[in-house]
């Protein structure tokens, strides 16, 4: 997994390469500030079908339900959330919730009226 912040926003690129769309939850908890990906890797058809006893020689592939949590360095616009999934790997792009003050800003005050 990568994470990168830039000035506008914070983006993740998880690989889940063969994780179908409906197998997979992304859940933020604004209030924590925290981003969990969940889902279900399942062995495909092909593989599971094959009767032949086997002994693997080399296994890097895992199957099954993962979950993983990035907590965030800053608060961000739930709103706003862009993801897609372009060759197996998930993109979430996490714009900033960022109040932008930059140099000076004059504040009216405005006077009440005393009663008599």
């Amino acid at each position: 997994m990568d994470i990168y912040q830039t000035s506008s926003k914070i983006v993740v690129y998880a690989p889940i390469a063969g994780v179908k769309t409906d197998k997979l939850d992304i859940f933020v908890e604004s209030e924590n500030d925290v981003i969990t990906i969940s889902g279900k890797k399942e062995i495909p058809r092909l593989i599971r079908e094959e009767d032949e006893e086997k002994e693997y020689l080399c296994q890097e592939n895992r199957w099954g339900d993962f979950y993983r949590q990035i907590i965030l360095p800053e608060e961000i616009n739930v709103a706003k959330i862009e993801s897609i999934i372009e060759n197996g790997v998930l993109v979430l792009k996490l714009p900033l919730l960022r109040i932008q003050s930059r140099g000076k800003k004059r504040i009216e005050v405005k006077e009440v009226e005393e009663e008599n």
